[in-house]
Formats: C-alpha cells, sequence, structure tokens
C-alpha cells in the first residue's frame, strides 16, 4: 500500500510538471504596487495578447495589450490600481510562437531552397488560385525525398514530421508535415508537404543558410509532390503576414520567381 502511495505521488509532481504552461501571468508587490508580469517558460520567443477583469480596480494602461516575451524572460504588463479596498482580478490571454511585431528585412536576399546545381520549377506562385489566394507562398515541383536546405540562417521553433496523409482537398490540410525556421529580423520561414519523418532536425536547433533541412514530400493538401516555401510574420488566430521575397537564383537576384518558370541554385 506504502508502495502505491509513493507511485501515486511521483505520478502527480510529473504530471503537474508536464502540465507547465510555456506562458503564464503573475503579480509582484512593488514599492507597495502590484505589478502584473508575463513569463515566458520555453526557449522560444512567444508573443502575448491579453486583457483583463477587475473587479474594484483597473489597470493602468489601456488594455488589451500585445508583447513579445523573449525566451526565459518575463516582460511588465500593468500595475494594478484599486478604486475600492476590496478588490481582484484576473487575466485571459492567447499566445503565439514568434514575433507579431517582427519589421521584415526588405533587402535581405534569399538563397533557394534546394541544392547547389539542381533545378526545379515553380508550380504555384504568389496569390495562386490552388492554395496561395492571398499569399506570398511559393510551390516547387520535385520528386518526393529530394534535399531541402535553408534559404536563411535561424532557429528552429516549430516541426511536425508524423504524418504520411496527403490529398488534394483541404480535408488533410492539417496532415502536413513541416519545419518552422525563425530568422534574426523575426520572420520565420516554414517548409512544408515533408515526407513522413522528412526532417532530422531537433527544436531550438540552429540551421545555417544552406544546411539541409529535410526531405520533400506530398502530405497535407497537396495535388502532388513539392515544396511549400514561405516567408511571414507571425500572427494571432492563424492571422499570418507573408511576406515577398528576392532570390539568388539562374546566378542572379530574382525579384519574384514566376510559376512555369524554372530556377537553378547557382551559389
Amino acid at each position: 500500500m506504502k508502495l502505491i502511495i509513493q507511485l501515486l505521488f511521483l505520478l502527480s509532481i510529473t504530471i503537474i510538471f508536464a502540465q507547465e504552461k510555456e506562458i503564464l501571468t503573475f503579480d509582484k508587490k512593488i514599492d507597495g504596487k502590484t505589478v502584473v508580469y508575463g513569463k515566458n517558460n520555453t526557449s522560444f520567443t512567444y508573443s502575448v495578447q491579453l486583457n483583463m477583469k477587475g473587479t474594484g480596480c483597473k489597470a493602468n494602461k489601456r488594455l488589451p495589450i500585445t508583447v513579445v516575451i523573449p525566451p526565459k524572460g518575463e516582460v511588465k504588463l500593468f500595475d494594478i490600481v484599486p478604486t475600492k479596498k476590496q478588490w481582484r482580478y484576473t487575466t485571459n490571454y492567447d499566445y503565439v510562437i514568434g514575433d507579431v511585431k517582427a519589421i521584415p528585412n526588405k533587402t535581405f536576399t534569399y538563397d533557394l531552397p534546394f541544392a547547389k546545381g539542381s533545378t526545379h520549377r515553380v508550380s504555384q506562385g504568389y496569390h495562386g488560385s490552388f492554395s496561395h489566394q492571398g499569399k506570398y507562398a511559393l510551390d516547387f515541383s520535385m520528386p518526393e525525398g529530394t534535399p531541402i536546405h535553408a534559404i536563411r540562417t535561424g532557429k528552429v521553433i516549430k516541426i511536425k514530421k508524423d504524418s504520411d496523409t496527403g490529398c488534394p482537398t483541404k480535408k488533410c490540410i492539417e496532415q502536413a508535415n513541416y519545419v518552422w525556421i525563425a530568422h534574426k529580423d523575426g520572420t520565420i520561414a516554414e517548409y512544408a508537404h515533408l515526407q513522413l519523418n522528412g526532417t532530422h532536425l531537433q527544436l531550438g536547433e540552429i540551421v545555417q543558410k544552406g544546411d539541409k533541412v529535410g526531405l520533400s514530400g506530398n502530405t497535407g493538401f497537396s495535388q502532388a509532390p513539392h515544396l511549400h516555401l514561405q516567408v511571414f510574420v507571425q500572427g494571432f488566430d492563424g492571422k499570418r503576414k507573408t511576406i515577398p521575397t528576392k532570390y539568388k537564383a539562374n546566378g542572379k537576384v530574382v525579384k519574384s520567381l514566376k510559376k512555369g518558370n524554372e530556377y537553378t541554385n547557382k551559389i
């Protein structure tokens, strides 16, 4: 019986630690004031959109607010201003990985996402009618298992690689394997439709421009094997802002890759 109790105790501790939130809020007493902070428990940048509901108190700034919290960081959010002797408050917030306030470096020129000396055709370009409506995104036709390379140096912040399902309808949209790599300016590159177990990368790994990211595939919302590539600034509720990008291709800088054209990595 004693052994069972000890095991249950250890299990409860494990569950508590496993359920630690990525982002949380807490308050501190500082010089007689109650100050509310946001805390990031992860090794990645997160953006937080926060509001407060108070009884007998209010915030000292206009809410809701949006803040970006660095890895393992804390950020002051607001002071509590009591309006009555008895008061209490609660916070509610949404958060996403990445920096929603990122300002893209518009002068940056990206490498092509495949090996030096290889050539691939753009099968769908910016604002394409199949799945790129309203997006600055590119699809490169290539056989499954083609090596994919990083277009820019950055940090791996999100991975999915457990899917072996793909189809040409939106019912498969959540089944795409992908790698997200965050860049110095806060933008994120998404390499999508990778094959099952199609990346060797680990979360938090630093990837240099030109390093291998994974292997192309045909998972998710896809009508043929290809690589889907887009650079974006993160947003709340899935509202990302994709960014037009220029590339080193065919031995020169190409401002906008076009559907139907073939491009060679001559770097």
